[in-house]
């Protein structure tokens, strides 16, 4: 093989593991700020969603089930991010109505929540591009939070430090964040030392604000979604659907105050045993309370990263992060039984798994 033609497969090799790093977004869209080194600092400056119709200003919540069909890991959209009824929702309730807030087969089904916004990149800790020799530096990025990092956020915005007039997101006097990877056991924590800087500076000018309507995947529609499920349960070949996304419907405006505390009613349930992080849900307050999973598991808080080598003014260190108690787990014990529709479902289910 030659020279030319092996540096095509190292440039190809390097595109896939980008491309599964970053959830599928192209290679260089998405900040891969995971990839930090423990006690690890990235600085960057949240951007504004162009849809000023966003309630939530700076962010849009992406909803996913991610199922094993034919000994393959896929990633569903849940249809409930378009505002419609959810089939694969309706099997993890039933679940946690049958087996109660244990169920481990009621938190295989509850859907995924990624915070997905738009960045400038101001401090880069991770190497330099192999090829370009560049950083991210400068850039506009998309960034994914999951739960952890993004209820850090939340928290933070929700502090003292900041009043109802402030805009950390504001072009012209917001605040950069610190995304702060703290080592906790063999893991990276986010939510230990992570926080916004308390000093207001502005960003370039020519900084391009993007839709974030656009950072969520096509609606495949219920017919779609209920085939895939019915794959999961029975097995058989998956084909293409038509992918297509219709347009998204403006939502009405709320202040950040309510945006805020509407999110932090999203209790996780706790982490698998596979794997080192709580699975990342997303409960509506308008919800059924039996849909609510237990709370994670408390952890014990890390000493914060302290950059000393670095030149920023003393009032743009991240502040310490302040405890704060899992939300309490609500069950229903009045909600009627499963139709006979949910009870055969689950009875296959059970059928398909033992055979």
């Amino acid at each position: 093989m030659s020279s030319g033609r092996l540096a095509q497969l190292r440039k190809m090799i390097k595109d896939q593991k980008d491309k599964k790093e970053g959830g599928g977004k192209k290679s260089g869209d998405v900040y891969p700020f995971w990839n930090m080194n423990f006690d690890e600092k990235a600085t960057v400056r949240i951007l504004p969603d162009k849809n000023k119709d966003n309630p939530f200003i700076f962010y849009v919540e992406k909803l996913e089930h991610k199922i094993s069909i034919n000994g393959k890991d896929k990633t569903i959209p849940c249809l409930s991010m378009y505002g419609e009824e959810c089939p694969i929702c309706e099997l993890s309730k039933a679940y946690y109505k049958q087996e109660g807030k244990e169920s481990k087969n009621g938190k295989y089904y509850y859907r995924n929540k990624t915070s997905m916004m738009k960045g400038v990149v101001i401090k880069d800790p991770l190497p330099a591009d192999e090829e370009t020799g560049e950083t991210a530096v400068g850039k506009v990025k998309t960034l994914q939070f999951g739960y952890q990092l993004m209820q850090r956020l939340i928290s933070d915005l929700n502090s003292e430090d900041f009043d109802d007039n402030s805009e950390p997101w504001s072009l012209t006097n917001g605040n950069n964040f610190f995304i702060v990877k703290s080592k906790q056991g063999n893991y990276g924590n986010y939510a230990i030392a992570s926080a916004f800087s308390r000093k207001e500076t502005p960003v370039a000018e020519d900084v391009e604000l993007v839709d974030l309507a656009t950072l969520i995947p096509a609606n495949p529609g219920y017919e779609n979604v209920k085939r895939l499920l019915d794959l999961h349960l029975n097995g058989g070949a998956e084909t293409p659907e038509d992918d297509e996304t219709p347009p998204a419907k403006s939502a009405p405006k709320r202040t950040v105050r309510e945006s805020l505390e509407d999110d932090e009613d999203d209790t996780p349930p706790p982490p698998r045993k596979t794997k080192p992080a709580p699975v990342v849900v997303d409960e509506d307050e308008d919800e059924d309370e039996d849909d609510t999973p237990p709370p994670p598991r408390k952890t014990k808080p890390a000493p914060v990263v302290v950059d000393e080598d670095e030149d920023e003014d003393e009032d743009d260190t991240p502040p310490p992060p302040r405890k704060t108690k899992p939300a309490p787990v609500v069950v229903d014990e009045d909600e009627d039984e499963d139709d006979a529709e949910l009870r055969d479902l689950l009875t296959r289910v059970k059928k398909n798994r033992k055979s």
